[in-house]
């Protein structure tokens, strides 16, 4: 727990206590970027299109993702990715500290503000909830969320 003194004294006697300390911000990177690499590449590239090559790319993951998982692997990675670009844009994560690869998967976000990825986050994270926990249209809420970008 991260807050161990609102256990109560039965429960602290019976346990363990183990510390994890947290992750370097290397091992952060890592984590992200080397997940699922060919869909961040694919979502870094779509960054600076307009509108409606956002929804036809959704159309299509859409498609392709009826009866399976897939489209909940993307929105995953998507999440993961634009989290990291938000961690380097506010400075908690250095892009010096990246190597060649991950430096250009950075620059096709340059021209978002902080503001703009931190609403896209929100707003993907929201429909990641709402697809995983209803049945709402999961292109809809995709589409919905990419919004946010303009």
């Amino acid at each position: 727990s991260d807050y161990p003194e609102l256990l109560v004294p039965t429960i602290i006697s019976r346990l363990q206590e183990i510390k994890f300390p947290p992750p370097s911000n290397e091992e952060i990177v890592d984590f992200l970027l080397t997940k699922k690499e060919e869909r961040i590449k694919k979502f870094a590239g779509m960054l600076g299109q307009d509108l409606v090559f956002w929804f036809h790319e959704i159309e299509a993951l859409t498609i392709d993702a009826r009866g399976n998982n897939g489209l909940a692997e993307n929105l995953e990675v998507w999440l993961g990715f634009v989290r990291l670009l938000f961690l380097v844009k506010i400075g908690v994560i250095q892009k010096k500290g990246l190597n060649q690869d991950q430096q250009k998967l950075f620059e096709k976000a340059e021209n978002l503000s902080a503001l703009k990825l931190k609403n896209l986050l929100s707003s993907l994270d929201k429909t990641n909830y709402l697809l995983s926990r209803s049945n709402v249209n999961s292109r809809l809420a995709i589409e919905n969320s990419i919004l946010e970008l303009f």
